[in-house]
């Protein structure tokens, strides 16, 4: 029974670590080209958990954001990179069954979204990212899923950067 149980342990454990070495991070270059091209996201994400993707997605609409895109355009950009990254998720290999679920996804790239300072910060990229996942997640509680992700890491985000006693405030003489 314990040889059962090990056995079991090192052929999940095996699996793991094949399916994680799947995943090559992106190069800056690659986030870049991906961000001109959204559908190079398919590609991209091939063997990455929920975390990896949702990461490199993050990093492509930073990209997306310096492409000097007016504002309709950049919304644009950034919905088809949702979509693109939410159906290379999402969806199961010819098959295969679903790399993640739609909202199990959401929570990761909501959690990614929130730790950047750049775009958690700005409202309009924001309310496009959170309209993009409720249309590529198929609403419902997909966007619910980002909304608390990006909520929770915001707030911790800020909580790490409020010094221990406060802000001290300086009068000036």
């Amino acid at each position: 029974m314990k040889k059962l149980f090990t056995m079991a342990v090192v052929m999940v454990g095996a699996t793991y670590l094949s399916a994680s070495a799947a995943f090559n991070a992106p190069t800056t270059a690659q986030l870049a080209q991906a961000a001109g091209n959204p559908a190079m996201l398919s590609q991209m994400l091939q063997g990455a958990t929920a975390q990896e993707a949702a990461e490199a997605m993050r990093a492509v609409i930073v990209a997306a954001l310096g492409l000097g895109l007016n504002a309709d355009a950049q919304a644009a950009r950034i919905t088809q990179i949702v979509g693109a990254g939410f159906t290379a998720m999402t969806t199961a290999p010819s098959g295969g069954t679903a790399a993640v679920t739609p909202d199990a996804f959401a929570q990761s790239l909501g959690t990614a979204l929130g730790s950047s300072p750049v775009l958690s910060q700005n409202g309009v990229v924001v309310a496009t990212i959170l309209s993009a996942v409720g249309a590529a997640g198929g609403g419902g509680t997909t966007g619910a899923a980002l909304e608390t992700s990006f909520t929770t890491a915001l707030q911790t985000s800020v909580a790490a950067n409020v010094p221990a006693k406060g802000y001290e405030i300086q009068q000036s003489k």
